[in-house]
């Protein structure tokens, strides 16, 4: 059997909340790229948790963006 993940707290949320407060318009990629990193890593968690499938394709959705980021910085350094 495989561990499950911890269940996502409500402070991790606030904390998540809090990241996504400081992060403005025009944020710097690196800035953005945390930000959608630990949101994915929640709804990650969150859909293990709940184990639908919309959940799961939320998750999905969350890392697929966080990749088109990471795209787009790899293409600036390159």
């Amino acid at each position: 059997m495989t561990a499950q993940p911890r269940r996502v707290t409500p402070a991790e949320i606030g904390d998540l909340l809090d990241q996504a407060r400081q992060l403005g318009p025009g944020a710097p990629l690196g800035d953005q790229i945390a930000y959608h990193e630990r949101k994915a890593h929640l709804l990650s968690r969150i859909a293990a948790d709940l184990d639908t499938a919309e959940a799961h394709q939320v998750a999905a959705d969350a890392w697929r963006y966080l990749s088109s980021l990471c795209r787009r910085a790899d293409a600036m350094t390159a």
